[in-house]
């Protein structure tokens, strides 16, 4: 495999016409193929490494949901409170606070 992918890289900077390039490609992508089949007979065969695999699959999908939650949900709930309390507190023609969420959030 080793000797497959130092063939290639030879062979791309030594010949430069493109009927060539076109092999060169080709034996690229064998040699990653091969790569790729080498490593699924890693996971394959050893039988701890599978389930750990899975287990951080699994892991990674409930951690992108927890962010999801903290940088999407949870501001638009505290913006929904913000503005719900201020409907009730406050009323329509007489609010001591300006309405601009804007300024009063992101100026400094």
């Amino acid at each position: 495999m080793f000797a497959m992918l130092g063939l290639a890289v030879i062979l791309r900077y030594t010949l430069t016409d493109d009927a060539h390039f076109e092999w060169i490609r080709n034996i690229y992508a064998v040699n990653l193929v091969m790569f790729y089949l080498r490593i699924l007979q890693l996971f394959l065969v050893e039988k701890h490494l599978g389930p750990k695999v899975i287990m951080i699959r699994r892991m990674v999908i409930k951690f992108v949901s927890v962010l999801y939650n903290l940088i999407v949900e949870r501001p638009a709930l505290a913006v929904r409170l913000d503005l719900s309390f201020r409907s009730v507190f406050f009323s329509p023609g007489i609010s001591s606070q300006p309405l601009n969420l804007s300024q009063q959030k992101f100026a400094r």
